[in-house]
């Protein structure tokens, strides 16, 4: 299945918006923020605060802050995620059980990613988990290593990679290549393996 939206979930500090500011810089999809970025406005009204402030707090008045968001979806449990998809195709942050629901329900997104990463405190205001999204990606080690994850996932699911300094390194680091000279000769650049995933080019862009 082609992906042309992805909403990336988790609980909170596990890596989700690094997710999707990554995938949306390497990838043909772009990263339009998170659900939280999309009800700022609605949000720094409600709180009577300048939207810079509101955003700078948000951590530290998390219920609140989805203590309000449920009430701004009251009436359509997939607004949120609407005015997040009207600026890119992958978008972060969905915290709400009935709004996951009301999100497939609407097929407004192709995939939904759940970011895990160990030793993170559960967060109370995500009322679903793994079990409610489509695949799991493991934040597990470094910034490096979770790019390289997410590189590999992108290429797996098809997704065009755009052409950069940085994504030919990254695949250069991926599983899908290996050295192509015999041990104890002189080194010949990386080649890739034989996986019909790669296509003609990698699905890498020629721009």
């Amino acid at each position: 299945m082609s992906i042309k939206r992805l909403l990336i979930t988790g609980w909170g500090r596990v890596g989700k918006d690094e997710a999707g500011a990554f995938l949306g810089r390497i990838t043909a999809l772009r990263y339009a923020g998170s659900t939280s970025w999309a009800a700022l406005p609605l949000m720094a009204e409600h709180l009577g605060l300048h939207p810079q402030l509101a955003w700078e707090t948000r951590r530290a008045r998390r219920e609140e802050w989805k203590a309000a968001c449920d009430g701004f979806r009251l009436h359509d449990q997939t607004l949120l995620v609407r005015r997040a998809l009207e600026t890119g195709e992958i978008c972060a942050g969905l915290r709400d059980i009935v709004e996951l629901q009301a999100v497939k329900e609407a097929r407004l997104v192709d995939k939904i990613l759940w970011i895990t990463r160990p030793g993170t405190p559960k967060d109370p205001t995500v009322t679903f988990s793994e079990d409610d999204t489509d695949e799991i990606i493991l934040n597990d080690g470094d910034l490096e290593k979770f790019h390289i994850t997410l590189f590999e996932w992108a290429v797996s699911n098809f997704i065009k990679i755009n052409r950069t300094a940085e994504t030919e390194n990254l695949l250069r680091r991926s599983k899908f290549y290996m050295w192509g000279a015999p041990w104890g000769t002189a080194p010949k650049p990386f080649v890739p393996l034989a996986d019909p995933r790669l296509g003609k080019s990698f699905n890498i862009g020629d721009e």
